[in-house]
């Protein structure tokens, strides 16, 4: 058990089951709720049509509103859309979200101060509020604050990005929860993806390995099997096979992914990378500080087999 304090509830008062449902899902503050729509709390546990309607009419007496409806005009400054926040203000809002214990989880992942400790879930509010904007999501990559560089890959705009700006992030991506979650998903989206992340694989450097062989996982499950070619794809199994166990760490990481993701989501291929997952057998990754993973791909595509999920695609890539 943890001794951390909830952050300071700023919401009206509410039946218990309505405030713990709400704070559950990282609401403490009104503000927080222009960002959803009053359909999407009251399918939170413990929210009914009562608290949203003391929420809303909170929420008008500030003139704001659940997004989706009519703003009350209180005679703000002009300019005070939610389009205009600015990086001092996003952050603030995450601060105001973190929790000591997401925090000390990313820390022993090797995320380092600062941290603000914001599950992801908790982002997406804000997220809606700003939605597409490549250069607020480069100021907030640039602070160094693990929760402001993942937010900045949500709001990101990775077509407006040069192959100079992706490696400008993967140069500023310290450990693998931004170079495989945050800088290869927002790759994943771009035209050039392919390109940046092949060059990535032949660097030789771990995180560019990892983040390159990432890259092409999120493709690969997201895209149309058209879009790859073939050969390529299996000149990239043969490399894997070959190489995988003397792979820098989180390259085996990837890499181990990488065949399971061509077995269950290429469906061409899905024979040659079960053949190439049973040749590569277990993969020892060694892990600072904790046990070694022992990473299985046979195995875990097997389980995928079973469940008949072979040819699966995900809708997007980004949450």
């Amino acid at each position: 058990m943890t001794n951390e304090a909830a952050p300071k509830s700023e919401l009206p008062k509410l039946s218990k089951p309505a405030e713990r449902g709400l704070h559950n899902a990282g609401f403490y503050r009104v503000e927080q709720f222009t960002g959803v729509t009053e359909e999407e709390i009251l399918k939170l546990h413990g929210v009914g049509p009562k608290a949203v309607r003391m929420l809303k009419e909170v929420l008008g007496e500030k003139g704001l509103s659940f997004a989706g409806d009519k703003k009350v005009d209180t005679g703000g400054k002009a300019g005070e859309g939610v389009e205009n926040l600015d990086a001092g203000t996003v952050m603030r809002e995450l601060e105001a979200l973190g929790k000591e214990r997401m925090k000390k989880m990313y820390i022993s992942n090797g995320a380092k101060e600062p941290v603000f400790g914001v599950a992801t879930g908790a982002m997406k509010p804000l997220a809606k509020k700003i939605k597409v904007n490549q250069e607020l999501a480069e100021q907030l990559y640039a602070t160094g604050n693990y929760d402001a560089m993942y937010f900045a890959g949500i709001i990101a705009d990775p077509k407006a990005m040069t192959e100079a700006d992706f490696d400008r992030w993967i140069d500023g991506a310290y450990f693998y929860m931004l170079s495989d979650n945050v800088v290869s998903v927002t790759l994943a989206e771009a035209d050039i993806a392919q390109e940046v992340a092949d060059k990535w694989i032949a660097s030789g450097e771990e995180l560019r390995m990892s983040a390159g062989w990432s890259c092409y996982c999120w493709l690969l499950g997201n895209r149309k099997d058209e879009e790859f070619s073939t050969e390529k794809l299996e000149g990239m199994l043969e490399t894997v096979k070959e190489t995988i166990h003397d792979a820098p760490e989180r390259a085996k990481s990837a890499m181990n992914n990488f065949v399971y993701t061509v077995a269950v989501s290429y469906v061409a291929l899905h024979e040659k990378a079960v053949e190439i997952a049973g040749e590569m057998g277990p993969v020892e990754m060694k892990r600072d500080g904790k046990k070694p993973s022992i990473l299985n791909a046979f195995e875990e595509i097997q389980k995928q087999v079973d469940r008949g999920r072979i040819g699966f695609k995900r809708k997007y890539v980004r949450c």
